[in-house]
């Protein structure tokens, strides 16, 4: 019973150690939001055409997104400009005006995935004046 106990012990031990070479995380996105309710999760991959430029707009509800290749200039009303490269994550507030979401490149399509934390909204997207 000894030698399955210690045989036991030392496949455990290397698996936990197996595991921790295979599996790698990476924090994207942390970001502490009020209590929400929403009953309904939709993810869409969006492609933006070179240089396409959004207009200003708004969602109902949050969104957090993705960057998977690209460069976006990213504004919420507000804020500071940024970049967002391939690789990095968003948020858009509901309810938040988004000044800029623009392929920062002429030569580059930008493309990305979003997640809606919906609640009951058929129009995700307001565009504004």
């Amino acid at each position: 019973m000894k030698h399955y106990l210690i045989i036991i012990v030392l496949f455990l031990t290397n698996y936990n150690s197996f595991s921790q070479k295979v599996i790698t995380r990476k924090n994207l996105q942390e970001s502490n939001i009020e209590t929400q309710c929403f009953s309904n999760i939709k993810t869409t991959e969006i492609e933006f055409k070179e240089g396409f430029k959004a207009l200003k707009h708004k969602h109902p509800c949050i969104v957090i997104g993705y960057i998977i290749s690209g460069e976006c200039l990213f504004q919420i009303e507000g804020e500071k400009a940024i970049v967002l490269k391939k690789g990095e994550a968003f948020i858009e507030p509901a309810e938040k005006t988004i000044i800029h979401f623009n392929n920062n490149s002429e030569s580059q399509k930008l493309k990305f995935v979003v997640t809606y934390l919906n609640n009951h909204e058929t129009k995700l997207t307001h565009i504004l004046e």
